[in-house]
Formats: C-alpha cells, structure tokens, sequence
C-alpha cells in the first residue's frame, strides 16, 4: 500500500491504557501507531497512567515523543472504568484537529469519551472492541455499564456499528484499520484536490 502526500494527515489513538500489565492492547496500539507514523501520518495516542494496580511513572499532560508517534499521558482519577477527567477536557478541546481516531476497547471512560467526541465533531472514527461483545461477556460482566455504555454510542453515532457510509465504523483487526484510515485518506486527499479546483 502506498501512501504519499499525507504529512498533514492526522490519526489519534483512544485506549484508557497502554500499561505493560493490561497486556496485547497496550502492544498492539504502539505496533499500529508506530506503522502509521513509519508512512509519513501524524500520529498521537491519548491515554491514562494506569497500569493496572500500579501507575505508569511518565510525565503527566505533556507530549512524549517515542518512535515517531507523540504519546500523552493523563491521571487516571477512578480505578473503576478507568476515569480520568483530565484526559476528558483534552479530547473537547483537541479530538476535533484529527482527521480519523480510533478507539481502543469499548467499555472504559476514555473509549465512550473519544467516540461522543468524534461523532460530536464529525470526525471519522473506527472502534477496535478487543473481544468485548461476545455475548456472554456482555449478558454476565457489569451488563448495566455495557448497555449504558453501547446506548450513549448508538443515540449520538448514527449508526457505530454500520459499514457504510456511517463515520463511525466498527473494526475488529489491525489490518482493517490500516485499510479504513487508508480509505478515509484517499477521500480526504480527493475533498482537498476538488477545493483546490475551485
């Protein structure tokens, strides 16, 4: 796949933890992250300092740069859902400067947060849900959160988990991403050539 002409483009990654103790989430956001960056996209990942029963020791509210990819961290103020208010006022005020996000999980603050804000300011996003909708899980593990949570994300998406011409589309693998932001770039890059014509 060839990308070009995509220095502007932005990508943000939603994911209430990148903690080496929450597992193959947290390696697979900066394998993806890092594959973006590697062909010329901006990419940034917002996420708490949680790790799991411990924090992550980084530094707080800042840009770290690793790998090509501009990392911030936010303090996660409620252990349960994984809460972080701070991380909350950052989406209102800067999730609208991206030109595609994907989320990471369903059920925490920081994935419901990105989505309300994404589709609040029509910005295409994709959700990868990390195995959480398999039917059992949803009918035996915290089932009020989870209908709360999938309620608030279908009244204000339209619809998530339709793969038309919907913003918000529902992924399962990294490929897919790859091939959805790929997608929504090419259309961007058609919508900037046609208002350069005008």
């Amino acid at each position: 796949m060839a990308w070009s002409e995509n220095a502007r483009f932005r990508v943000l990654h939603v994911i209430p933890s990148i903690g080496p103790l929450r597992g193959g989430p947290s390696v697979a956001v900066r394998t993806m992250a890092e594959g973006l960056a590697s062909h010329g996209l901006t990419v940034d990942v917002v996420t708490t300092d949680d790790n799991g029963p411990q924090r992550l020791a980084v530094p707080l509210g800042r840009p770290v740069l690793h790998n090509g990819v501009t990392y911030r961290y936010f303090p996660r103020q409620i252990k349960f859902y994984t809460v972080s208010w701070a991380l909350l006022k950052w989406l209102v005020l800067n999730l609208r400067k991206y030109d595609a996000v994907h989320i990471h999980g369903l059920f925490s603050f920081a994935s419901t947060a990105g989505a309300l804000c994404a589709a609040y300011y029509d910005v295409p996003y994709v959700v990868r849900p990390l195995g959480v909708l398999n039917a059992w899980g949803i009918r035996n593990r915290r089932p009020f959160l989870k209908k709360l949570s999938l309620n608030l994300l279908e009244t204000f998406s339209t619809p998530l988990y339709h793969h038309g011409n919907s913003s918000s589309i529902l992924v399962r693998d990294p490929e897919q991403f790859i091939t959805t932001v790929y997608t929504i770039h090419k259309t961007f890059r058609r919508h900037q050539q046609k208002g350069s014509e005008h």
